[in-house]
């Protein structure tokens, strides 16, 4: 299970809007936990606390701390963190990372 977790690459999410490209480490149970924590399933919040906790630049460096959120939360396109923070959320299916990792 670890070794596979390992091989897991980063998702890598284009923002055309902001110019930039967000990377995001896979999502484990602890990440989870704390989102949980946080805020509920439903609370828009959500989406700003995913950006703070996983959004990271190309050399791994966090794109957001704990001091951006009131800006995630009232200055920024709600669209566009609600996509970025889904696309952050989302699992890859098994089967596209079988045919990925075939070669």
């Amino acid at each position: 299970a670890k070794e596979h977790f390992k091989a897991i690459d980063r998702k890598i999410i284009d923002v055309p809007e902001w110019n930039i490209t967000v990377y995001s480490q896979p999502m484990t149970l602890a990440d989870k936990r704390k989102l949980s924590r946080n805020a509920s399933p439903d609370d828009p919040t959500l989406f700003a606390n995913v950006l703070i906790l996983k959004a990271e630049d190309k050399e791994g460096k966090k794109l957001y701390s704990l001091e951006d959120k009131h800006a995630l939360l009232h200055e920024v396109d709600a669209d566009i963190v609600g996509r970025v923070a889904q696309q952050i959320l989302s699992v890859i299916p098994v089967e596209d990372w079988l045919k990925k990792n075939q070669d």
